[in-house]
């Protein structure tokens, strides 16, 4: 799955989350970085590293995919995403 681009088997135009990793990830090395995981690409009101923290992850660059509003819904020490 291209979790950069519109269509999720890639190509066609970058979605959100692809367009922030463009701009941040990108100039810093092609790297997942802390600017990018506070942003929030999707605009939901949840940054992307709460999205990708979430149990289960939801998605960052969609924004009818967020973590549930409930304690504990965020798993603030879990692994990051990484490209």
């Amino acid at each position: 799955m291209d979790v950069a681009r519109v269509t999720s088997k890639g190509g066609g135009p970058l979605n959100a989350f692809g367009e922030d990793y463009n701009a941040l990830a990108r100039r810093a090395g092609d790297v997942y970085t802390t600017e990018l995981g506070q942003t929030d690409s999707d605009g939901d009101g949840f940054s992307n590293d709460d999205e990708f923290n979430a149990n289960p992850p939801t998605a960052p660059w969609d924004s009818n995919s967020h973590p549930p509003e409930e304690l504990g819904a965020v798993e603030p020490h879990r692994k990051m995403f990484t490209v």
